[in-house]
């Protein structure tokens, strides 16, 4: 019965449903291998604390942005990984930032379907259409532009903290989650304001961007002629 009602949900729906899940086991697992040897943060606790604060961070970090440790002592692949999680974000539709985990669903099929060299992206039985995985594409190389500008601007006006924790604050300003290594109050009056308008950006910048690339579809009156490009 439970197998029969998963199929009458809708793409989205099994997407956010497998992502969600997937992004839960992997950060929480992520988490715990790379902070479990560290006494700073969850090192010297009992293993069922250190699972379940594990289980907290891996879902805390793209959402809530609560937290049970302090970031400040994490370890740098830690950090790298927590903002990846933070720059993916939320469900489409809801309160959280980032580029949402439909977008990174269907660019990871995207790259699977250009890797086994297949012509179109599917997903349980049914065709991604062209457009989506254009926009994307658009929407997250958007995003992560504005998140490189942001850690620029703030490495170039607040130079006496180091550039690791600068790309923290704004990954996490970005996917509106809140978590900081301790920098946030050390970030002069101009820092402060660009982590204002990326958290803005965060939260309406992707729907913003999707909402402006709807394809139109009246049929242009000619084409330009096709050139192969050499990549990679």
């Amino acid at each position: 019965a439970t197998k029969n009602s998963f199929r009458t949900f809708s793409l989205v729906s099994k997407i956010v449903l497998l992502m969600t899940v997937s992004l839960i086991i992997v950060g929480a697992l992520f988490f715990f291998f790379a902070e479990s040897n560290n006494p700073e943060t969850i090192g010297g606790l009992p293993i069922n604390s250190q699972i379940g604060i594990s289980i907290f961070e891996g879902i805390s970090g793209r959402t809530a942005g609560f937290s049970t440790i302090d970031y400040g002592y994490t370890r740098p692949a830690t950090d790298v990984f927590m903002s990846l999680l933070m720059f993916i974000g939320g469900a489409t539709g809801s309160v959280a930032g980032g580029i949402k985990v439909t977008t990174f669903f269907i660019i990871i099929l995207s790259v699977v379907a250009l890797i086994r060299e297949r012509a179109h992206v599917t997903a349980f039985g049914r065709e991604i259409a062209p457009d989506t995985v254009r926009r994307s594409y658009a929407v997250t190389l958007i995003c992560l532009g504005f998140v490189f500008l942001c850690t620029l601007f703030l490495a170039l006006t607040n130079s006496h903290i180091l550039v690791r924790d600068l790309a923290f604050e704004s990954f996490s300003a970005f996917g509106t989650v809140g978590l900081s290594t301790g920098a946030t109050s050390h970030l002069n009056s101009f820092g402060q304001v660009i982590v204002i308008i990326t958290m803005f950006i965060g939260r309406v910048g992707p729907i913003i961007v999707g909402l402006r690339m709807v394809p139109n579809r009246e049929a242009s009156p000619y084409r330009y002629a096709t050139e192969p490009v050499t990549i990679g």
